[in-house]
């Protein structure tokens, strides 16, 4: 269902096409000339500026057929093979329209099935394609300028290379019911989904300076492929409804000088989880599930996955910039953040220890709304099933050379790996991820330790965050 306004949200040049007149912009429905089976008479129709409609139980072979200005083709209720070619459907122009194609086998393009090339009001619907090959559509793939293409209920299957691309001068695409599945390879009646498959891969522009783009989609899926959703340099889009399963690599993954990408209700599954790496910034995910992450699907031959682990469900490298609701993710909360990476989880519940006295060299003490020397009085209870996910220790000045201050997270009175070592002379701060699993009721303790030789002074803050399940 679609949600919303289109909005164009970003400068946009000239296209290269020719301008229609007023006629062509509010033009009434055309009866569509009705053809036979072969190429060339659906060729010379289209050139002759019909709207052209397929006969009912044809069977066609052919590639390269091209549709411009305010033309189409509709292909209810026949079947198209590829010949060798580049491209079974080139659009470029001012609205052309491709509608209801069964492509039976498109083995033989050496590229896309459908090529969106130099255009506007570009319009390709209700297409299934079974047996893809090296691509379902591209936009904007070699030169040309994209704009306000609308993508509706297509279905790229046994796909090899590029289900979906989305070239580098594409604005405002809209998607909805796009659902690509990658070509499997088969060893001892397991299987493993074919090397280098991508299903959904975007580049978007930046235009002196600034982020284009407003592509908006929903419910697309892309499945059983290397990479599901793989976005370098993608600008200012929205993904609304959509999954990612069954991927021998990341579901999903951001990179370059991504911008202002935003996932809305986002399952990943059976995969190596999300990685978002480069510069990329402004990403944010709410409704996030992860499931079965590092876990082959039943009918996964062993290896699955591109390397053996360990897994994670989120994975920020470099300087990326990530925030998640924590309130609304769902599934397991593992996580590797790069020390120069920024992973920001809002929501959730935080345990909060500080001391109100100096704390003496060589001592362990209890944080809560002060010290106590006796862990049963500072003791939190989990107020829900969930996470211990994530843990923040911060002095006011740092311990002192070969001196360490060390928090711990505490389940039931037992420590757990939830532990940061401050340490030296210049150290103020330290962070550890679990996730630990708490159920409710449980008791929380948050221990501080410091070694023989630290100042007595000093102000400590430990601060944990536990998220639901």
């Amino acid at each position: 269902m679609r949600i919303g306004r289109r909005v164009f949200l970003g400068a946009m040049a000239a296209v290269p096409t020719a301008t229609p007149s007023f006629a062509q912009e509010k033009r009434s429905p055309v009866l569509r000339t009705v053809i036979p089976d072969d190429f060339d008479s659906i060729q010379h129709a289209i050139e002759a500026g019909q709207n052209v409609e397929a006969r009912a139980g044809a069977k066609y072979h052919h590639t390269g057929v091209a549709l411009g200005n305010s033309q189409s083709f509709d292909g209810r209720n026949t079947s198209v093979t590829a010949d060798t070619g580049e491209h079974l459907y080139v659009l470029n122009g001012y609205a052309p329209t491709l509608e209801r194609i069964y492509i039976a086998d498109n083995t033989a393009s050496r590229e896309a099935a459908i090529h969106i090339d130099a255009s506007r009001f570009a319009d390709v619907r209700r297409i299934f394609s079974p047996n893809t090959g090296n691509g379902g559509l591209v936009v904007a793939a070699n030169r040309g300028f994209v704009a306000l293409a609308e993508l509706d209920t297509l279905t790229f299957e046994g796909v090899t290379g590029t289900g979906i691309s989305i070239g580098s001068s594409t604005v405002e695409i809209f998607a909805d019911n796009v659902y690509c599945a990658g070509k499997l390879e088969a060893q001892e009646g397991r299987r493993r989904p074919h090397a280098g498959t991508v299903g959904w891969r975007q580049k978007t522009p930046i235009v002196d300076g600034h982020a284009v783009g407003g592509h908006q989609v929903f419910g697309c899926n892309m499945i059983a492929v290397e990479t599901g959703w793989w976005l370098t340099d993608a600008q200012l889009s929205r993904f609304n409804s959509c999954i990612a399963d069954s991927t021998r690599g990341y579901g999903v993954v951001i990179d370059g000088s991504s911008d202002r990408i935003t996932f809305v209700d986002l399952f990943v599954g059976a995969s190596m989880g999300i990685r978002i790496g480069g510069a990329a910034r402004n990403i944010s995910f709410d409704i996030l599930e992860t499931a079965l992450i590092g876990v082959p699907p039943p009918w996964g031959q062993a290896p699955f996955y591109n390397h053996p682990g360990p897994y994670f469900a989120i994975t920020v490298e470099d300087t990326a910039k990530v925030t998640i609701n924590g309130d609304s993710w769902r599934g397991d909360k593992r996580v590797s953040v790069a020390p120069t990476a920024s992973l920001t989880v809002t929501g959730g519940f935080w345990f909060q220890g500080r001391n109100a006295a100096n704390i003496a060299a060589g001592t362990t003490t209890y944080l809560a709304d002060r010290e106590y020397l006796h862990p049963g009085d500072a003791m939190f209870r989990a107020p829900y099933d969930g996470y211990l996910f994530q843990a923040k220790a911060t002095l006011d000045r740092p311990p002192g050379p070969g001196q360490t201050a060390t928090f711990v997270v505490q389940l039931d009175g037992v420590d757990t790996a939830m532990k940061i070592a401050v340490s030296g002379a210049s150290s103020l701060s330290g962070l550890v991820y679990g996730p630990i699993s708490v159920k409710k009721d449980q008791f929380v303790t948050l221990k501080l330790e410091k070694s023989d030789g630290m100042a007595s002074g000093g102000r400590y803050h430990f601060d944990l965050q536990m998220l639901g399940i």
